[in-house]
């Protein structure tokens, strides 16, 4: 497959889009967060398709666009993949952040929003705005 030099963004109804029905994430109980990012910060991540508009990555996306009432949502469409590719593609992007990545916990928590009366709407939105390490945090890379 080539490599394009230039990702094309389009714009497509969330009516046109279907979802994959296979999709092994069991993430209704978080759709209201990804909601109050997209309310927080837009919705910036594409949504990668088929030509067919069978969706690739991005179910809880488009779950929190339809949610929040969006008419239409950006699409990477990933034309000339082979089924083959976008099969490896969905169990890389699903495997990736939770097994082949390492976590460096001391970094994790120093990018923890601050708490209590110093959290922001945005610190709230992250699953760790209730963190309270310190000593942990002053103790720097």
């Amino acid at each position: 497959m080539r490599i394009e030099s230039q990702l094309q963004i389009v714009y497509w109804p969330v009516s046109k889009l279907t979802r994959y029905i296979r999709n092994p994430r069991k993430n209704d109980a978080v759709v209201d967060r990804i909601r109050a990012s997209i309310r927080e910060y837009g919705f910036v991540v594409p949504i990668l398709a088929k030509a067919d508009a069978t969706v690739i990555d991005g179910d809880l996306r488009l779950k929190g666009a339809i949610k929040e009432g969006m008419a239409e949502v950006p699409v990477i469409v990933c034309d000339g993949w082979s089924e083959a590719q976008v099969k490896a593609f969905r169990i890389m992007v699903n495997r990736s952040a939770q097994e082949l990545a390492e976590t460096n916990k001391i970094h994790l928590l120093m990018k923890a929003p601050p708490t209590g009366r110093f959290a922001t709407r945005s610190s709230r939105l992250l699953p760790y705005h209730d963190i309270r390490c310190p000593r942990l945090i002053e103790a720097g890379d």
